[in-house]
This record gives structure tokens, C-alpha cells and sequence, in this order.
């Protein structure tokens, strides 16, 4: 069992509004689901507000209760957290091949939620793609296969490749019938498993992802106007800032000073970009230290 006391317990409204709008498009009643979770829609309404993740949970509930014995989490990951027009498409775009992509992929995640971790680590085929969460969410076991699924059709889209993994572990018991993982992961997938874990093999890993253009690279352009203008910051400073961003976001302590990676969050917050994006662009490590960073 996974040792709660690891976790920060909270997960960012864009998380449960994006569950939401699943239920609602599979018919549920959405401000009847938001009830029996305890929530209302304001408390949705700001991506970036915190909510406990208790919450998430009495929502994914009530959805479960809704739909009965289907495998709901399967084939709603990519509509969660598969917006190919958000930040982490852009870095998916970016990243060049299908194993950076997934690290990018691992590191968005604990920037939006922190109830989980999903860690990459070598196997002996390439990599194992573990996930850890509160034990109310691993329960649920929507939530894994969400989270798996939703990698697994984000890299077959960006690679242009269909993909399979070597194998597929949950811990927790299929809700629906285990034909439909086979199915959709075209490998051996085993439940009851020790550990829920995504095993990818080293071929796949280096898949190559094209980089297209996306809406994000306009961002960069007007965040380097604005920083050769406004910030004290030496030009070549803003130059190289700008230059690794489009490249892809920023990793964390990648050297860039720090006053000028302010002027570049304050920026993006007045262009209304949500705190949990820029914060991933950025290079901070989450929306708390970036407000702590902003003085907010």
C-alpha cells in the first residue's frame, strides 16, 4: 500500500474540471456529480485553484456509481490530459523523441497534482513507468489506467506510430471486461499485479516526434519582445532564455537568472497563461513556489 504521508493530499481544478466535463459528455449530470463530491462549479472555475483531493476522489466516485461496470478510466485519459494545444503538448512537440516526451509527461503530472508520482526507471526491456498515488485514488483504479492509457495515445499520436508497450501491471481488478486493455494496449496486460507499472521498450523510446508548429511558439515570440523591452536583464540573457524555451520548457535550475525568470512568469500571468502551465515552462516546481517566487 502506498504510504500517503508522501503526498501533499491536493490536485489543481484543471484536473477535476477536465473529469467533469468526461461525465458530461458521457451524459452524467454534472452539477449532481459536483454535489455528491462536495463541490460546486465555482470551485472549479480557476485552473489553477487547489483542491484536496478528497474531493477528485468522491467526484470519481460518484462517476463510477453513474456508469457501473465499464472501464471508464481507459478511455477517458487522453480527454483529460491530452489537450494537444497546452503547454504539455507543446513540450511533447518539442521533445524530439517519444522517451524525453515521457519524461515531460512525468514531470506535468507532479505539477498538477500532487496526490500521485509517476517515475520512470530502467528495465531490463527499457523503461518502467511506475505510478504512486493516495491510497483513496489508487483504489478507485480509473485513475491508472487514465493516466496509462492517456501516455500511451498522446505518443502514438505525436510519433505517428501505433505503438505497444511490452506489457501493462495494475494492482487493482478491471472494472469492465480485460479484453478492452488487451485491446487498446496490444500487449499482455495483468491485474492483481504487485505494482501498477507501463513497461516500454527501448526501441519505442526512440521514436521520433516531429517538431510542428504550435500556438505556444507565439508566446515565446511575445514573452522575448516583452523581455528585451522591459526586463534589466542583459539581451543575451533574455536571447538565451528565450531560445532554450523554444526549445521546450525549461528544466529545473537550468541557470537562467532567476529575476529574469520573474519578469518572464509576471509576463505570462498578465497574458492570462494559467500559473500551472507557466510554472512548467518555467522550470518552477509548482504553483505554490511560483506565487511564493511572484509574491502572491
Amino acid at each position: 500500500m502506498t504510504d500517503s504521508s508522501q503526498f501533499a493530499g491536493t490536485i489543481l481544478a484543471v484536473v477535476t474540471r477536465s473529469l467533469l466535463q468526461v461525465a458530461e459528455s458521457k451524459g452524467l449530470p454534472g452539477d449532481e456529480l459536483l454535489a455528491a463530491a462536495g463541490l460546486v462549479r465555482a470551485d472549479i472555475a480557476s485552473p489553477d485553484a487547489y483542491l484536496p483531493i478528497e474531493r477528485h476522489v468522491a467526484l470519481g466516485v460518484a462517476m463510477t456509481e453513474r456508469m457501473g461496470r465499464v472501464n471508464g478510466g481507459l478511455h477517458s485519459g487522453v480527454a483529460i490530459f491530452g489537450d494537444p494545444r497546452g503547454a504539455l503538448g507543446f513540450a511533447i512537440r518539442r521533445s524530439g523523441v517519444h522517451g524525453r516526451a515521457l519524461t515531460q509527461f512525468a514531470r506535468f503530472l507532479s505539477i498538477i497534482n500532487d496526490s500521485l508520482r509517476l517515475s520512470v526507471q530502467p528495465a531490463a526491456e527499457g523503461v518502467s513507468v511506475c505510478v504512486e498515488m493516495v491510497p483513496s485514488l489508487e483504489a478507485l483504479g480509473h485513475p491508472t489506467e487514465a493516466l496509462f492509457s492517456a501516455w500511451v495515445s498522446i505518443a502514438r499520436f505525436a510519433t505517428g506510430v501505433r505503438w505497444a508497450p511490452e506489457r501493462v501491471l495494475f494492482r487493482h481488478a478491471p472494472w469492465g471486461p480485460a479484453s478492452e486493455h488487451r485491446e487498446f494496449f496490444a500487449c499482455p496486460v495483468e491485474f492483481g499485479a504487485p505494482r501498477s507499472e507501463l513497461v516500454i521498450g527501448s526501441a519505442n523510446l526512440l521514436l521520433a516526434i516531429e517538431p510542428k508548429a504550435h500556438p505556444f511558439d507565439a508566446v515565446v515570440d511575445r514573452l522575448e519582445r516583452h523581455l528585451l523591452t522591459a526586463a534589466a536583464a542583459p539581451r543575451a540573457a533574455v536571447i538565451a532564455l528565450t531560445a532554450a524555451l523554444r526549445a521546450g520548457p525549461l528544466a529545473t535550475g537550468a541557470g537562467h537568472p532567476p529575476a529574469l525568470l520573474i519578469d518572464a512568469a509576471r509576463f505570462a500571468s498578465e497574458a492570462a497563461l494559467p500559473a500551472f502551465e507557466t510554472a512548467f515552462l518555467l522550470g518552477f516546481a509548482g504553483v505554490r513556489e511560483l506565487a511564493a517566487e511572484l509574491g502572491r
